[in-house]
């Protein structure tokens, strides 16, 4: 294969932020990219988070359909070992020739036709193997050398920013190294460091500036150097601020006679208090939050719930919320298809309605089905999917009030757990000049690239037919929706005509 793609992924980078950044004069290179290529939003996962993202970005495929029990919240590691779940770059006869470098959920790291270098999400230490071949260690020992410096917790705002910038330009600079070796059909780098950037300097946009002023240089250089033919930047998932407040979703579910209690009224009103006392513990410290998660956890796998709470009669409840609280999971043991069905869809309207200080608290609601087409019923994963607005989260106590004034402390004033527009921006020889104003999936993504290479997939994302120049050359140069272009497309075929 002649053609060089060059995939470079920054962690969080938020579709709003993007478009900052575009308009940022210390920044104008990342503004001439975007003036020759092609860019979009792209919809993260829901819930939008890395350990669900990425697995859906490299394999084309809904996250239940990678494993049910990444979706329920256990963050079990991706096991792309499996067959079913392989990369794109794994697809066809005579496989990608690959250089994988920092993508994250890739640890332990698998065979390929190239080499893959592991990222920092689920790396244990520098010490570990996480590279393939394993050999290749030899040539970047201390690729991780910085791992626990990131993670670690810093007061001095300054010096986590150094580290990041650091530790990013020395990731990169090995990434180059790699390139230099050998041509590549395709090459993949992943910038971890932009997540936690997000996380920690979400108010102080000088600082988030300064980084990626930082990482588009080094971007650039890489560019000069390699010469890829055609170059996708993207994220996995946006960012917005931290939320403001608790809706205890339990609370709303059982005060609505979803969940039953067991007891009487003195005993529930024992329980309601130690609830709200260990909670709030928890919220502040990871051992007693650890704790909590471990004797909850419930390790039936024929169960609908993938928590068990103290006190609750579960042969009663219908409802609670799931053990990542992204969804609600409905008690199947006890509901049979028709009155799932029933009580799902009427679950759905009743929380579509409820409001806070005259404010709806959700953005989207959907069922399995909606979301992903996929049939829940009978199975360990949520029946109803929630995407709560910024200032809102959903948390689990049962008893507590409705909503309450969120309390932790030191808390990231960053966070995704409800913004799921990433961007991407593609740019090249075979790149369309196209600001796409519709949005597409981070699940479009691997089958896009796949089609690009003639190599057939099962994939569940759509090709986003768009990006590349067609092959007879002919370009798309103007601002157009989905819905557009196949009106276009239509058109055309019914004259006969070539699309424009």
């Amino acid at each position: 294969m002649k053609e060089q793609l060059m995939i470079i992924g920054l962690d969080g980078l938020s579709w709003k932020f993007y478009l900052k950044l575009l308009n940022s004069h210390s920044i104008s290179k990342l503004k001439k990219w975007s003036e020759k290529g092609y860019s979009s939003k792209l919809l993260s996962t829901v819930p939008p988070v890395t350990y669900l993202a990425i697995p859906s970005l490299i394999t084309g495929k809904n996250p239940p359909n990678i494993s049910n029990k990444l979706i329920s919240g256990e963050k079990e590691i991706y096991n792309f070992s499996k067959e079913e779940n392989k990369p794109f770059w794994d697809y066809g006869n005579k496989k990608l020739r690959s250089c994988i470098v920092n993508l994250r959920c890739t640890y332990p790291p698998r065979s390929l036709n190239g080499i893959l270098v592991s990222g920092d999400l689920y790396t244990p230490s520098n010490e570990e193997n996480y590279t393939y071949p394993p050999e290749l260690k030899k040539e970047i020992p201390d690729f991780h050398k910085n791992l626990h410096k990131i993670e670690k917790k810093h007061n001095n705002k300054e010096t986590y920013l150094k580290i990041l910038k650091s530790d990013i330009k020395w990731k990169f600079s090995q990434f180059e190294k790699l390139l230099k070796k050998q041509k590549y059909d395709l090459s993949l780098f992943w910038d971890g460091n932009s997540d936690y950037l997000n996380h920690f300097f979400w108010y102080n946009k000088d600082y988030l500036k300064d980084y990626y002023n930082s990482v588009i240089t080094l971007i650039d250089n890489v560019l000069k150097k390699s010469k890829p033919r055609n170059v996708i930047l993207l994220s996995d998932h946006g960012f917005d601020s931290t939320y403001e407040y608790s809706f205890n979703i339990n609370s709303w579910l059982a005060d609505k006679g979803y969940i039953k209690q067991k007891g009487n009224k003195i005993s529930k009103t024992i329980i309601k208090y130690i609830n709200k006392i260990f909670y709030k513990l928890a919220r502040n410290n990871n051992l007693i939050k650890k704790i909590g998660a471990k004797l909850t956890s419930n390790e039936n796998q024929e169960s609908p719930f993938s928590r068990k709470y103290p006190r609750i009669d579960y042969s009663k409840t219908i409802a609670q919320l799931d053990a990542g609280w992204w969804g609600i999971q409905l008690n199947h043991e006890i509901l049979d298809k028709e009155e799932y069905i029933k009580i799902r869809s009427k679950l759905i309207k009743e929380l579509r309605q409820i409001e806070f200080s005259d404010e709806g608290v959700f953005q989207e609601i959907w069922s399995s089905q909606e979301l992903y087409n996929y049939e829940a019923y009978g199975k360990k994963c949520p029946d109803i999917y929630l995407l709560t607005k910024p200032k809102f989260r959903c948390n689990p106590p049962i008893g507590n009030n409705h909503f309450e004034k969120d309390v932790k402390k030191d808390v990231r004033p960053g966070h995704h757990y409800n913004s799921r527009e990433g961007f991407l921006l593609a740019f090249g020889k075979d790149i369309n000049n196209l600001n796409y104003t519709a949005k597409n999936s981070i699940m479009d993504v691997a089958p896009t690239i796949l089609n690009r290479f003639n190599i057939d997939n099962n994939m569940e994302g759509d090709i986003i037919e768009e990006l590349f120049k067609s092959e007879d050359g002919l370009e798309l140069t103007t601002t157009r929706t989905r819905e557009e272009m196949e009106i276009k497309k239509s058109v055309n075929k019914l004259f006969g005509k070539k699309d424009d």
